[in-house]
């Protein structure tokens, strides 16, 4: 009865040990699925070890598990060092391009219990015929890019002061909305969180912040956002004058270097009214605007100071709410090592 204990104990030992290998050489995943974007889920060579002039075979694997649609999805292959695609590849090294002519992924319906889009492709290189003495192998990179946005919003109270003296100089009880989609680039308002008093014949202001911050672990094509924007209630707020309606002229030439140099007010980041409710910022007036600081937890602020509209103390209690957005390029890039068998 000991002896039969004691095997069974044996037993359970070696199948624990066993089981914490699995997953140890597991290929499939080298970025986390739970990733707020597009994800790189596999990158890995076939066939590990090659010997010289062989064929390299790559498999990857993209999925947007996310909560947009990634739009201009393109993959570049890099650090192919004297590695070369097959003459009928329909792609280079260290260039983009579009794998099997999908350049956009859905987000998942979580509702519905459907996944993200996902996109395969196979890689095929062919692997160099001389190598450096010492040479053991080479390790590849995959860059994915795509077209991405952060969404978020933020309540604020207002209350007129006669209803701010009836409830004995505090107001409570009221819980402001607030939400930001999780995505690569953070996003974060900044309004005020203690009621907003309206004194009546009083010009009064109020600051309004948008924070963003690379929180993916890629980064940003050059660096730079490709436009924020903040849209508010224009029957309460009224932005500085110094910010100029955003015409079709300037639409047309955004990106172009031909836009009218505005004069901006040192509080004020934003460069153009839209629609009468939206303020943006293109990088129309100053590129540097949409850079984003730091070579680590990269960040920008961007700032805004509204003036209350005189017809808001009509108002007895109600929140006002921003929305914000920001559209990016993000990368992402996963490795895979290739060994090579000794020139015979």
């Amino acid at each position: 009865m000991k002896n039969t204990i004691l095997l069974i104990a044996l037993v359970v030992l070696v199948s624990g040990c066993t089981g914490t290998q699995i997953g140890v050489d597991d290929k499939e995943t080298p970025t986390e699925v739970s990733y707020p974007g597009v994800s790189i889920t596999s990158f890995y060579p076939i066939v590990s070890t090659v010997n010289p002039g062989d064929p390299i075979t790559f498999y990857s694997a993209a999925q947007n598990n996310g909560n947009f649609d990634a739009t201009n999805l393109k993959f570049i292959l890099f650090n192919c060092g004297a590695a070369t695609p097959l003459d009928v590849s329909n792609f280079t090294c260290n260039s983009e391009f579009v794998p099997n002519g999908i350049d956009r992924l859905e987000r998942p319906n979580r509702d519905k219990g459907i996944p993200g889009d996902i996109v395969e492709k196979e890689l095929i290189l062919l692997a160099p015929t001389s190598l450096p003495k010492a040479t053991t192998g080479q390790d590849f990179g995959l860059r994915v890019m795509y077209d991405y946005s952060t969404t978020g919003t933020q309540e604020a109270l207002l209350s007129s002061y006669d209803n701010w003296l009836q409830k004995g100089g505090q107001i409570t009880g009221y819980v402001l909305n607030s939400y930001s989609s999780p995505a690569p680039i953070s996003l974060e308002i900044v309004a005020p969180k203690t009621p907003i008093i309206l004194q009546p014949n009083t010009t009064q202001t109020v600051s309004v912040a948008v924070n963003v911050k690379n929180s993916g672990g890629g980064s940003l094509e050059d660096n730079s956002f490709k436009e924020i924007r903040l849209k508010f209630d224009p029957a309460v707020l009224e932005p500085p004058s110094t910010i100029p309606p955003e015409t079709e002229e300037e639409e047309q030439t955004q990106g172009q270097g031909q836009g009218q140099t505005q004069t901006q007010d040192s509080e004020n980041d934003f460069e153009f009214l839209r629609d009468g409710d939206t303020l943006v910022i293109t990088g129309q007036t100053d590129p540097m605007k949409l850079k984003i600081i730091g070579s680590t937890k990269q960040w920008r602020s961007y700032d805004i100071m509204f003036t209350v509209k005189s017809t808001a103390s009509n108002i007895i209690q109600d929140a006002t709410a921003f929305e914000a957005s920001v559209e990016y390029t993000y990368m992402i890039d996963a490795n895979a090592r290739v060994s090579y068998a000794p020139s015979r």
